[in-house]
């Protein structure tokens, strides 16, 4: 296990000089602070630490309030938090478990117990990250897709941009905007698998090419499932191609079987495609784009909530935009 930053949080120090010691031995380069603003000092620097230990001794915050902290920030919530408590604080336990804390000690605590939970942590940290590393290659095959037909240049990036502000047009937040940013990126990684006489072929595909070209939200699905990061995309990557009446592909869903997220990456995710120059076609005016995605909302293969959030994010972005210059 590579070497690892930790900060311990005790109002004692002494009682952790020798837990200290253990970890350093163990090859941990350990910090020692008295304080919650101290820790807070640590989560505010470019390279943040590996792990907290905090004591329910500190103050100013809280162990409790310093542990909400960092599970509530998207840039610290991958950081493991141990809580030291007393034998008696079972109410408080569970307060802990609640704020996001990834491991209880009672006190007093084994030094060799202590370093053993930390690297076991650590190692699931460390796993995660590796993923994360996964999901960038991923994104990195997304951009070599889109390389092979210049006309699809900056697609999986607009949709993931556009599939956010839709998403909180709608009041969407939290983990769902991440969701619907990853599915954004990656609703499209199928294609790698579509030969690319079919992937980049002008003009419109015979049934038989079709028939392979709708195999690429399954095959997205296949090659992101396995990757943790990226599971709650999974239904955006494959069913964007999924109409309310049942019509669409893979797996004919209709209705409430669709999930408001799928719906709101499949809008975008036309808009920017009747927005763009194809090689099969120009690109279509702002008008004659929402023309056609009503024309089929009122086929029944569109939300038209959904639609109509996004018409009028679209009009009012394009219309405040275009006095400096800008737009979608």
């Amino acid at each position: 296990m590579k070497s690892a930053h930790i900060i311990i949080g005790q109002s004692d120090l002494a009682a952790m000089e020798l837990g200290a010691d253990v970890l350093r031995n163990d090859g941990f380069n350990v910090h020692l602070v008295t304080t919650g603003e101290r820790i807070l000092e640590h989560l505010k620097q470019p390279v943040l630490p590996d792990l907290v230990v905090v004591d329910n001794s500190l103050k100013s915050p809280t162990a409790l309030e310093l542990c909400r902290m960092v599970k509530s920030n998207p840039l610290l919530r991958s950081i493991p938090v141990v809580m030291l408590v007393p034998a008696d604080s079972a109410p408080d336990n569970q307060a802990a478990l609640e704020a996001g804390c990834d491991d209880l000690l009672v006190q007093p605590v084994n030094p060799h117990v202590l370093s053993a939970r930390i690297q076991s942590l650590l190692r699931i940290k460390f796993l995660v990250e590796d993923l994360d590393d996964t999901e960038s290659v991923l994104y990195t095959l997304t951009r070599i897709i889109e390389a092979k037909d210049s006309y699809t240049m900056g697609h999986a990036d607009r949709v993931a941009r556009y599939a956010i502000e839709l998403g909180k047009a709608l009041g969407v937040s939290g983990d769902d905007i991440e969701s619907l940013r990853k599915g954004g990126m990656l609703h499209d990684i199928g294609k790698i698998a579509i030969p690319d006489p079919i992937l980049t072929k002008p003009g419109k595909y015979t049934p038989e090419e079709f028939d392979i070209m709708k195999q690429h939200p399954g095959l997205g699905c296949e090659i992101c499932k396995k990757l943790r990061s990226v599971r709650d995309a999974l239904p955006l990557i494959k069913h964007h191609h999924e109409k309310l009446d049942g019509s669409g592909y893979p797996d004919g869903l209709a209705g409430g079987q669709i999930p408001t997220l799928v719906r709101i990456i499949t809008i975008v995710d036309i808009y920017d495609a009747l927005r763009s120059r194809r090689s099969y076609k120009e690109a279509f005016s702002l008008d004659t784009s929402f023309e056609v995605l009503w024309e089929e909302a009122k086929k029944g293969w569109w939300d038209k909530t959904v639609l109509s959030a996004w018409e009028k994010f679209v009009r009012q972005t394009e219309n405040g935009s275009s006095s400096r210059g800008g737009g979608l």
